[in-house]
């Protein structure tokens, strides 16, 4: 986020002209809080986050959170939203894909152009080149600095051949340079490492056994490697709307509490797995915001269909990435935030915000601080309290969706 920026400014031309191999280190913490002593006091609170000797007063050490997932996680650009919710506690960066599940991300890696060239996500410039937030071009750099390496071509899904939908790494070589040198001279030390398949994928066979494959085989590496715990974020259902409808009730997924059960049966087998493979300090969480969702769901449907982005009825509105956000904070702190901070003035989470819909999407309305102190009760409920939605199936036996064939003419 903001913490990066004070960076490129004292790597500018090195960065091109020297290569990331022989760059001395002017990334020194010392030589930039000297040169760039007037920026703002977020941007101070981001450079004692990165660089705690700093701030020898700091009560807490940072919690450094990576994010591995898709348009759930950009939509309303949850990372940054989780880092203002900590008031300054957390730390994150992000290699995210639109469309991606959990292998194809380890594959693809990182595909935030345009979405988040924006002027909140500027960055600085190198050589009158604007650098921006696109995250790490691969989910191996984020978590180990590793440099990106120019993929094989393969065959793009459809959604991939969209300019919407693009690789900044492979279409911007001063961006591929700026990453290559800041995650090599600067790997976090993570703490948590989000992760969130497709939306269906856990749901169903083909799509969880190849989450569970590319985890062992992808992920559980590098996660070993970090010494950090994997979060699983178990995203919500959406209902069989608009252009979905067939495709969902052809997956067997057109029941929103079938559908929610179901893709909770897989984030358990993603569980699972990862425990079995990590040491105790690494045991992994599952955050159930779908739980959430479902009981909004059952109590208020009205406000159910406002967390839904209003164009296409399936990722987040800012109400259901705020709900989301607070599950996500109480899995991994033990303990929601502050209630009167969260809830007075939730807009304000988003002030710095990346992105929040589609470019061609009416804008969402925002959180009310009605809203808020109802979200923020079911998540007291849920998360703290073990409530448990009556139409949530607890499904044991590894039950997948029954799909059905599709009829050829």
């Amino acid at each position: 986020m903001l913490w990066k920026s004070a960076l490129i400014f004292t790597t500018g031309a090195l960065v091109l002209l020297l290569g990331v191999c022989c760059l001395p280190n002017p990334f020194s913490s010392d030589m930039y809080f000297h040169h760039h002593s007037t920026f703002s006091e977020p941007m101070r609170r981001k450079l004692e986050h990165s660089y705690p000797s700093l701030n020898q007063t700091t009560q807490h050490d940072p919690v450094n959170v990576a994010f591995l997932g898709n348009s759930f996680t950009y939509f309303n650009d949850l990372p940054r939203f989780f880092e203002a919710l900590s008031q300054g506690r957390v730390v994150q960066d992000s290699c995210l894909r639109g469309g991606a599940s959990i292998s194809g991300l380890a594959r693809r890696g990182n595909s935030m152009l345009p979405k988040f060239k924006t002027r909140p996500a500027v960055l600085g410039k190198v050589n009158r080149h604007v650098i921006y937030d696109y995250g790490a071009c691969t989910i191996e750099q984020l978590l180990t600095g590793r440099p990106f390496q120019r993929r094989e071509r393969h065959k793009k899904a459809k959604w991939e051949r969209e300019p919407d939908n693009l690789d900044p790494c492979s279409e911007d070589h001063v961006y591929a340079s700026f990453a290559n040198a800041f995650y090599a001279q600067h790997p976090q030390n993570w703490t948590y490492i989000v992760i969130s398949d497709a939306s269906d994928s856990p749901a169903l066979a083909h799509g969880r056994k190849s989450a569970l494959a590319s985890l062992h085989r992808d992920y559980l590496p590098l996660i070993k490697e970090t010494g950090a715990r994997p979060i699983l974020l178990w995203t919500h259902a959406y209902p069989p709307y608009g252009w979905t409808a067939n495709a969902l009730r052809r997956k067997g997924l057109g029941d929103v509490a079938n559908f929610t059960s179901l893709v909770g049966a897989g984030y358990r087998a993603y569980e699972r797995l990862l425990t079995r493979s990590l040491p105790s300090n690494q045991r992994p969480r599952v955050v159930p915001a779908a739980l959430g969702f479902l009981t909004v769901y059952e109590e208020r449907p009205e406000l159910w269909w406002r967390m839904l982005d209003q164009a296409d009825r399936i990722h987040s509105s800012p109400h259901g990435t705020y709900l989301t956000g607070l599950f996500l904070y109480g899995t991994i702190m033990g303990h929601l935030p502050p209630r009167m901070e969260s809830v007075r003035h939730p807009a304000l989470f988003w002030k710095e915000a990346r992105v929040m819909q589609h470019a061609w999407e009416q804008t969402n309305p925002m959180v009310t601080m009605k809203d808020a102190e109802y979200l923020y009760e079911i998540a007291e409920r849920v998360l703290l309290h073990g409530y448990v939605p009556p139409s949530y199936i607890e499904y044991q036996n590894g039950e997948v969706a029954t799909e059905q064939k599709r009829k050829h003419a």
